[in-house]
């Protein structure tokens, strides 16, 4: 970690509430992916990777888990715009909660209109197609 951290490939970061985090540079995370594939390991990956964040993911039924909503907010959005590769039933439960959350949560009032015009140029579920605003 400190190698990578010491030619900005990861940086050490301090997150708002104080707990420590992570930033990947784009690369290493698509280096990632492709070795993962590969491996044929990124359907576990993805899996893995769900299950964590909806399992962080809190209800935003109080608004005091607000920020949490928001700092995994954009990782949640990433595993849900996975296209589903896996046929693993318990992987599937977790996206579908994790998609309930996001929903109780309410992001695409968080979205800025560039974000949205991205989701709707591609090719994604119906339901981010319905949810902002092209059916």
């Amino acid at each position: 970690m400190a190698a990578l951290n010491e030619v900005s490939l990861v940086t050490l970061e301090t997150l708002d509430d104080g707990s420590p985090g992570i930033s990947v540079h784009r690369l290493v995370q698509a280096v990632m992916r492709g070795r993962l594939r590969e491996m044929k390991e990124h359907e576990n990956v993805a899996a893995l990777a769900t299950e964590l964040v909806e399992e962080a993911f809190p209800s935003s039924s109080h608004a005091r888990s607000w920020p949490d909503c928001e700092r995994l907010g954009p990782h949640a959005l990433a595993l849900l715009l996975l296209e589903p590769v896996s046929a693993n039933r318990k992987a599937l439960e977790k996206k579908k909660l994790l998609r309930d959350k996001m929903f109780e949560y309410d992001l695409s009032r968080k979205l800025t209109e560039a974000d949205r015009l991205v989701f709707l140029q591609s090719p994604k579920p119906r339901f981010w197609r319905r949810l902002f605003g092209r059916a």
